[in-house]
């Protein structure tokens, strides 16, 4: 069994305060208050991209904050469903 990593509120402000340092992808478990920081990072480029792929574990809470994180639409997509 590989070893829980913890995405806290303090390392997701460095994420945005710095994005390029980047490593996100190595966390497995995040706290509510990361989540609800990183849902207010307006990242814009491949570098400040959130990539989360290797969580295993988060609150309903969590999911929620990250929900409400922006996600650009391309121009050519065409919905009925309210992303904001």
């Amino acid at each position: 069994m590989s070893e829980e990593k913890v995405l806290t509120k303090e390392i997701a402000e460095q994420f945005i305060a710095d994005p390029v340092l980047g490593g996100l992808d190595q966390y497995t478990v995040i706290v509510d208050a990361a989540a609800e920081s990183l849902s207010r990072h307006k990242g814009e480029t491949v570098e400040d991209a959130l990539c989360l792929e290797s969580l295993t574990e988060l609150s309903e809470a969590a999911a929620k904050s990250l929900a409400k994180k922006w996600i650009p639409k391309p121009p050519w997509f065409q919905s009925k469903i309210n992303f904001s």
